[in-house]
């Protein structure tokens, strides 16, 4: 489940990131098919143009205004040619002042070229942005290399017209963008809902993968907490049918003990009470196990119900030369909880931290408070937990310590999830084990 959670989340942003690449390959293509289409359409217009002045004769200004207004439209906002040097020959439309720097290049271009040239920029006039051609023509002894300049050499190519000395004149057509916006526009509209809905596409899936997971995680709980509570009622029940002829068996060792004439019939008394102590001691848990989980919520103070179980622990500890260390941190950390409950986890982590920690070792209790949750949690400086055992030894009657009867840890994760946490061991940096119990704040 978990897998194919990771491999829907994967695809997904696969799927998201090529979406964003196509929609961005689409983008950069619309605006070199406008760029493209702007030069396409000026060079038509000029190609248009100058074949009509051309079929009417010797090209007058009178002749050619006219003309040029009739290029006029949706598209095209003015037209006019210009001497190089900046001064006008024939205008139509709102032109704005010829950029003499640009018409010298474009004849510069057509002079080491040997072809028609163009040279363009963008203008803003009365408002509206214009992409402006300005197209030079080669001369008459030179072939064009565009079908406009052929026509453009018979009109401008003689440098006559009084223009002796100035060069060669230039046509200035100016193309309206927005009748080429719509097109880049749409298409950046279409890389931008390609931005949106890639990662929030990336976001549900992975909502859907957390989602899921928690479900996974919710079912796999209750499906424990049914199991383990079916075997907490057996397990009750042959505590109670075992514990009261378990006192009879140890009343009848005491008298054996006591009546014994010689050492080794007392000895094998001994050995009849204490076995039936310790066999108490279990059944004890067992009940204890068995018993509802059910918390009772109130205010707890963390750091004081610590204070108190380590008091109480603290002979136990130094019995076993081991230190007791307290690492709070600065912050108060109070939650409601089941305070019996958590004294009983408190004291079974202890418990089973002294245990396995060598004699001048230290066990290390401690709080993590966070926004949220707050972690409880206590380091040994024992021989840690194998990976394979880490949710193992939170089952009930599992344990690789010699004496223990595995239920100790199982009673700690039921405590905790009976409060909405979790309990967790990990490995402690420098050796050993940290229990962790993580409790909703």
């Amino acid at each position: 489940m978990r897998r194919a959670l990771i491999v829907l989340v994967v695809a997904t942003a696969v799927l998201a990131a090529a979406l964003v690449t196509i929609a961005g390959y689409n983008w950069r293509a619309a605006r070199v098919l406008a760029d493209e289409q702007l030069e396409m359409r000026a060079f038509e217009e000029a190609r248009r143009l100058v074949q009509r002045v051309a079929s009417g004769g010797l090209p007058s200004v009178a002749a050619v205004r006219p003309l040029l207004e009739d290029v006029l439209g949706e598209e095209v906002l003015y037209a006019a040619v210009d001497w190089p040097d900046g001064t006008p020959l024939v205008e139509a439309g709102p032109v704005p002042p010829l950029d003499v720097g640009l018409a010298r290049e474009a004849v510069q271009r057509v002079r080491s070229g040997g072809g028609d040239a163009f040279v363009r920029r963008r203008v803003a006039v009365r408002g509206e942005e214009v992409e402006e051609f300005v197209i030079a023509a080669a001369g008459p002894a030179r072939r064009g290399s565009r079908p406009a300049g052929r026509a453009l050499r018979e009109l401008f190519g003689g440098g006559g017209d009084g223009g002796a000395g100035r060069g060669r004149p230039v046509l200035r057509l100016g193309l309206r963008l927005a009748a080429y916006h719509p097109h880049i526009r749409n298409a950046g509209l279409v890389l931008l809902l390609a931005l949106l809905v890639g990662p929030l596409t990336v976001a549900a899936a992975g909502f859907a993968a957390w989602a899921g997971r928690r479900a996974e995680r919710t079912r796999e709980q209750a499906a424990r907490r049914e199991r383990l509570a079916s075997l907490g009622e057996l397990a009750a029940t042959v505590a109670h049918e075992v514990r009261n002829p378990l006192g009879a068996i140890k009343g009848y060792a005491q008298l054996v003990e006591e009546g014994a004439g010689g050492d080794t019939a007392k000895r094998a008394g001994q050995t009849i009470r204490d076995e039936c102590e310790r066999l108490e001691r279990t059944v004890t848990q067992v009940l204890g196990y068995a018993r509802d989980a059910q918390p009772r919520l109130e205010p707890v103070d963390l750091r004081a119900l610590l204070d108190v179980e380590l008091g109480r622990l603290a002979a136990d500890a130094a019995a076993r030369e081991v230190r007791l260390v307290r690492d709070y941190g600065g912050e108060a950390v109070e939650l409601r909880a089941d305070r019996d409950q958590l004294a009983r986890a408190l004291a079974n982590l202890v418990q089973n931290a002294l245990a396995v920690s060598p004699p001048g070792g230290r066990v290390v209790v401690g709080l993590r408070p966070e926004r949220r949750h707050v972690e409880l949690f206590v380091a040994d400086e024992g021989p840690g937990v194998a990976e394979e055992d880490r949710e193992r030894v939170f089952v009930p009657f599992f344990s690789r310590r010699a004496g223990g009867t595995g239920l100790g840890l199982a009673l700690v994760r039921r405590i905790a999830e009976a409060h909405g946490g979790s309990a967790a061991v990990a490995d402690r940096a420098g050796g050993g084990a940290e229990f962790v119990l993580r409790l909703p704040r």
